[in-house]
């Protein structure tokens, strides 16, 4: 059975640092619950759900966040944005992806 294909993608927030965790620790989209990383899952989840076109913003940490997408696409079409001053906030994040919310495609934002 085919998964549906939705007209919509998905924009994830995942630069920053994860300081309310403590010091030195990975970004949350790095967490592992059940032996996956919260990206996965959530990768997993969008793909089949239909969301085949992914943004993901990265910055802490921003080698790791590519080598987790590289090992977990699930097929889908996954774009990196850099965010260089990830420490400024997640607005800052959003202000980096802009181009995908103006896209004429439905939005879902996670951050």
């Amino acid at each position: 059975m085919q998964p549906h294909r939705s007209s919509c993608r998905a924009l994830i927030l995942a630069a920053g640092r994860n300081r309310r965790m403590g010091v030195d620790v990975p970004p949350k989209a790095l967490l592992r619950f059940g032996g996956n990383s919260l990206l996965a899952r959530h990768l997993a989840i969008l793909d089949s759900c239909g969301v085949h076109q992914v943004a993901i913003t990265i910055g802490y940490r921003a080698a790791d966040l590519r080598d987790e997408v590289a090992r977990h696409q699930c097929g889908a079409g996954v774009a990196l944005i850099e965010n260089p001053r990830f420490r400024d906030g997640s607005i800052v994040s959003l202000w980096q992806a802009r181009e995908v919310l103006r896209s004429s495609v439905p939005v879902l934002l996670m951050d």
